[in-house]
């Protein structure tokens, strides 16, 4: 959508093949749909299961079994691809754009195809997927780090083309303005409460740091998911119930309330991330961040700079550095000022440019 919204309307004339059953009802759909009235939306019927006719054919006819019963999103994926077939091959289309490789499967477009690559799909996909790379004639990827895995994947010569960055552009509520906070907060996480994202490895870490502090420090995590009462039990068995406070899941502007009130930033993620908006967030209000596997963070995690890389998701090494960054109270500011010089060079004006610049490619393929 973030794409979409650069556009130029008087360039592109932007269509958007979607099911009645999911973005139509989301908020950030309706957002969207505000921010830009020139584009259609074409709504299909929710999908009638893996157990119609019509998905048989389909995969019947496109060699697809390898596909089917892996993984339910890709199921969901080519039910939806039934009703999407006739519209994607029969409509009067300069270009298709899509995001996922089943967003493919059984379809034959007859213009060029634009993909852009967000995460890497499981690896028992792989071989299922590769032959669908030979109808993509234009592709880019959120950072360098997911083109380079993304290619490592499927191997360099399945690859149809040369990969472009598009980096995700911040919003510009979050470069507005300088920060005001009175930075009275020592960290904050701000994602999804899901395993793979260590949020118990920071609250290990606090603990382990509250027990060298004469006035506790406090964690603030921003975000909910299925791991939730797990960490609220974890805050309990740790006696750690005045430090650590879930707020939910926050709007921009509650987000950059907290953000301005906080001094660093954790990310103790277990996996890489394709890019990490939410640090790059931080950044923009002059928090600086302590980041374990960072993948396409490095894009703009620059080491002792804007903030600090932690070798693993380990509790021992964060509550160290986190130690460290509290005993040196002199030094922030210019972690802040190094962490929002970068987030400038995010703004929706390159993005913008470069979206553009990116689909004229495409429709030249």
């Amino acid at each position: 959508m973030e794409k979409i919204k650069a556009l130029d309307p008087n360039r592109f004339a932007v269509s958007i093949l979607t099911r009645g059953d999911r973005q139509p009802n989301s908020a950030l759909f309706r957002a969207f749909r505000q921010a830009r009235p020139d584009v259609d939306v074409i709504t299909l019927p929710p999908p009638v299961g893996t157990k119609g006719a019509d998905f048989r054919d389909l995969v019947t006819a496109h060699q697809g079994q390898a596909l089917i019963g892996k993984d339910p999103t890709v199921d969901d994926a080519i039910c939806f691809n039934v009703g999407a077939k006739r519209i994607v091959e029969c409509g009067d289309w300069d270009l298709v754009s899509c995001s996922f490789l089943t967003d493919l499967f059984g379809l034959e477009p007859k213009c060029p195809v634009a993909f852009h690559i967000y995460g890497l799909p499981p690896a028992d996909m792989v071989a299922a997927e590769a032959p669908l790379l030979r109808r993509i004639s234009t592709i880019s990827a959120v950072s360098g780090y997911v083109s380079d895995a993304f290619c490592a994947l499927f191997g360099a010569e399945r690859i149809p083309c040369p990969v472009s960055l598009l980096a995700p552009a911040l919003s510009a509520q979050f470069l507005a303005d300088t920060p005001r906070g009175s930075r009275e907060l020592e960290f904050a996480y701000v994602g999804r409460l899901v395993p793979g994202k260590g949020v118990d490895t920071a609250i290990r870490a606090l603990d382990r740091v509250s027990r060298s502090c004469a006035s506790g420090p406090t964690l603030m995590i921003a975000g909910t998911g299925p791991e939730e009462p797990l960490l609220r039990g974890l805050r309990r068995d740790l006696g750690l119930a005045d430090q650590v406070r879930f707020c939910g899941e926050l709007d921009s502007v509650g987000l950059i309330a907290l953000l301005d009130r906080v001094r660093w930033f954790l990310h103790p993620g277990r996996k890489p991330e394709a890019f990490g908006l939410a640090a790059l967030e931080a950044m923009a209000r002059g928090v600086p961040c302590l980041v374990s596997t960072p993948g396409g963070m490095r894009e703009y995690l620059h080491h002792g700079k804007n903030g600090w890389e932690i070798a693993a998701s380990e509790a021992d090494l964060f509550a160290e550095r986190m130690q460290a960054v509290l005993d040196d109270p002199a030094a922030e500011p210019d972690f802040r000022a190094h962490a929002r010089a970068t987030a400038a060079g995010f703004s929706l004006h390159g993005f913008e440019e470069a979206v553009n610049r990116f689909y004229d490619a495409a429709l030249e393929s």
